[in-house]
């Protein structure tokens, strides 16, 4: 059993699966909109006196748009964009509705939020036992709270959970709490989030002070998204900037309060508005060409998957495009998800809904070199020659297999070292599958025709 606890999420992204890109793309559109929408009325909740104007969705899109650490992550990539930022949604309409509908609707409410995923679930938790306990408010329905703490419950101690937590690639790539803090303040969005947030704070206790003005702090939104952030940095293997999206989106809300109760409801200050406009645009304009290019790669990919199919290959060697998709900026950038190894996760998932058996990649202008012993060897033990050289060999083993980017114009392979025997060795070309299959214990070949 490993069904994971994020039931809404998985649900959907399933469904949209099946419907495909063009649905996807119609309804999360939708969906970005409506968490603008509704973030107005969050917003007017905790601070009735603003005045929220049309122009003020597109200042608050720059916010998101400038201080979002993995905005195309957040909100564009499927998968994660149904994880995160759809969430966030059902988060936001939580927020703003539950306080007026009904208990039982109250109850089912709560009970599907905890269905989520594990920030919206830290999150609404943190907030609701601030109330009660800090601000003693007695309007929670203390049953919904229940309800919401056994679909926290499912959610947090799913199988699904534990299974992606003592997978080998987690425990490869789980960080120590130091290393977790490093990367999260890494992150050039996290520094300039604090940075304003606390010019912000500090500007506002100063005109508290020593002007007598009444400025409205919304401390609750601060404080429970840097208590989520804190936890979330406890308990995540690894640092994910993607997961941070609840605790920044809220910590982006109280910039947006604050900017508009310090600076925009004073109208010769309007030309902020314009130089976050011209920025936006500038960025726009560099992002939208890349976007054009993840397109065209993302179709190749698509294309090579039915020709594969097409000709009844069992393995499919896929191009490896992380230079050209790490020409963007982190936050506008969209990720490789093949590696070399055909065991890794993302391989595997995306061999299983493809209908292959493995599939690997590599860059362009190479092949793939695969090398079977007849019992594990460390690699380190044997040394690979192309054509008389050793030098700098992109590898990966998974046991007996051994995973070696080949360059397109070699002429000979040779292995050295103590102690191995092959079973097999092969070889995979984009588009053409397996050109050579060897079985028994050949150390040197010549690919020009010639094997010893």
């Amino acid at each position: 059993m490993n069904w994971s606890g994020r039931v809404l999420p998985n649900f959907f992204q399933t469904l949209f699966l099946f419907i495909g890109k063009l649905g996807f793309s119609l309804v999360n559109s939708i969906i970005f909109v409506k968490i603008l929408e509704i973030s107005k009325d969050l917003i007017l909740r905790y601070e009735k006196k603003i005045n929220f104007k049309n122009s003020d969705y597109i200042f608050l899109f720059s916010l998101i748009w400038f201080l979002i650490p993995v905005f195309f992550q957040n909100y564009i990539s499927l998968v994660s964009s149904i994880n995160y930022s759809w969430m966030l949604l059902v988060l936001i309409f939580y927020l703003c509705r539950i306080e007026n509908i009904t208990p039982k609707k109250q109850i089912f409410f709560s009970f599907v939020i905890g269905l989520t995923n594990e920030s919206v679930v830290i999150f609404i938790n943190l907030l609701l036992l601030y109330r009660l306990i800090v601000k003693k408010n007695k309007t929670i329905n203390i049953s919904s709270l229940i309800f919401l703490w056994i679909g926290s419950a499912i959610q947090i101690f799913s199988p699904g959970n534990f299974s992606r937590k003592f997978h080998p690639d987690t425990i490869q790539s789980t960080f120590s709490l130091i290393e977790k803090i490093k990367l999260f303040f890494s992150v050039e969005q996290t520094i300039l989030i604090i940075k304003v947030l606390c010019f912000l704070i500090l500007l506002s206790f100063y005109l508290k002070k020593c002007q007598n003005q009444k400025i409205f702090i919304p401390k609750e939104l601060i404080i429970i998204s840097c208590l989520t952030l804190l936890i979330m940095l406890v308990i995540m293997p690894r640092s994910e900037p993607r997961a941070y999206l609840i605790p920044f989106y809220f910590l982006i809300l109280s910039i947006f309060i604050l900017l508009k109760l310090l600076f925009f409801e004073n109208n010769y200050l309007f030309i902020v508005k314009g130089i976050f406009l011209v920025c936006l645009f500038l960025s726009l304009s560099k992002v939208l060409p890349y976007l054009d290019t993840a397109k065209n790669l993302d179709k190749e990919r698509r294309d090579m998957v039915e020709m594969y199919k097409n000709r009844n290959f069992k393995e499919a060697l896929f191009y490896d495009n992380t230079d050209e998709l790490n020409k963007a900026n982190i936050s506008y950038r969209t990720f490789e998800m093949l590696t070399l190894n055909p065991y890794s996760f993302t391989n595997t998932i995306f061999a299983s809904y493809c209908n292959f058996n493995k599939v690997y990649s590599a860059p362009k202008g190479t092949k793939l070199l695969i090398i079977e012993m007849k019992k594990i060897i460390d690699f380190n033990d044997i040394t690979v020659l192309f054509d008389g050289e050793s030098n700098n060999l992109i590898k990966s083993q998974k046991d007996k297999e051994i995973f070696i980017i080949l360059p397109e114009n070699i002429k000979e392979i040779e292995i050295e070292g103590k102690g191995f025997k092959i079973e097999k060795i092969r070889i995979l070309e984009f588009y053409n599958g397996e050109t050579l299959n060897i079985k028994g214990n050949i150390t040197k070949i010549n690919l020009e025709g010639n094997k010893k």
